[in-house]
């Protein structure tokens, strides 16, 4: 049985043949195993953010609605609470996919993150030279092999650093083919972004919906369907997902009390801080700090081929 927050990397053959286009696994808490993408005839939504790199074949995908087509050297990215479905797959399709949880990219330091996500969004699809292919495929097997070395000391830590390595080289892929910086963008994508930076900046300081309503000068009715229509959360969640996360950055930090950080985010007290991480992420500040930081729900399947 798989430990909490324990990474799962599972090494499967050159994924063929199965109606999913993503066909990876994740292990939740517990070690539950769940089939992310399970086989299924209609559409179905992503619940993490996944990369697949088309090594041989073609495939024919629609990503909420919008159809696109996946030759030999393409790579495709999707996020969280994405409506996706498999619409043809040639007999001799081959791909890598990389699956990762959105909190694991929230706590990477990624520069115009917010562009790059929303960039991605509306343009998925990037071709990569030969080169680029064989350097994600090497680095998944070196994740692998990390993953593998069981006796190894810091083998987690190695393997995360590793799988973070892995979701950067994506990251700069996109930054340097995808013309992010020329995505245009509409009025509620707008609304999104400015979301995205003032909870950034502010979360420490307010976790009230109405106050970035205001800031925005928007209903604070209005500003949630907007931000659950662009990204599949509502923004009450946003802020609370933005707030946990900036709490498990500090509570890696052993100079910081809880007493600190608790005063840090505004809250009144520790156990209101308590009370308000455990609600989210089902642990006390005190269990996270005292378990080993692993990033949970991150996932690898690695080709052999």
């Amino acid at each position: 049985m798989t430990e909490l927050n324990e990474l799962s990397i599972k090494r499967l053959n050159v994924l063929t043949g199965s109606d999913s286009f993503f066909a990876f696994f994740t292990i939740g808490e517990g070690g539950v195993a769940e089939d992310a993408l399970s086989a299924y005839s209609g559409s179905g939504i992503i619940m993490d953010a996944g990369a697949c790199i088309c090594l041989s074949g073609s495939c024919r995908i629609m990503i909420d609605q919008q159809s696109y087509t996946v030759n030999k050297g393409e790579m495709v990215t999707v996020f969280p609470y994405t409506l996706f479905r498999t619409l043809f797959k040639s007999d001799d399709f081959t791909g890598l996919t990389v699956a990762v949880d959105m909190e694991f990219l929230t706590l990477l330091n990624i520069k115009s993150q917010i562009k790059l996500y929303m960039g991605i969004k509306q343009n998925p699809l990037v071709l990569l030279s030969d080169d680029e292919v064989d350097m994600l495929v090497k680095l998944s097997r070196n994740i692998g092999y990390s993953y593998a070395r069981s006796t190894a000391p810091l083998r987690m830590e190695i393997t995360v650093s590793l799988l973070t390595a892995f979701c950067y080289e994506i990251a700069s892929l996109y930054l340097k083919k995808g013309d992010i910086e020329n995505v245009k963008r509409s009025r509620k994508e707008y609304i999104f972004q400015r979301f995205i930076v003032l909870i950034t900046s502010n979360c420490h300081k307010n976790r009230k919906l109405g106050f970035y309503a205001e800031k925005l000068f928007l209903h604070p009715q209005y500003l949630s369907s907007v931000i659950k229509e662009m990204s599949g959360i509502t923004a009450s969640e946003w802020i609370a997902r933005t707030t946990t996360v900036n709490a498990k950055k500090m509570l890696q930090d052993p100079k910081l009390s809880i007493l600190e950080i608790s005063y840090r985010l505004n809250f009144p007290n520790p156990s209101s801080f308590g009370k308000y991480f455990k609600h989210y992420t089902g642990q006390t500040p005190g269990q996270f700090r005292n378990s080993p930081f692993i990033p949970r729900q991150a996932v690898v399947n690695l080709s052999e081929g």
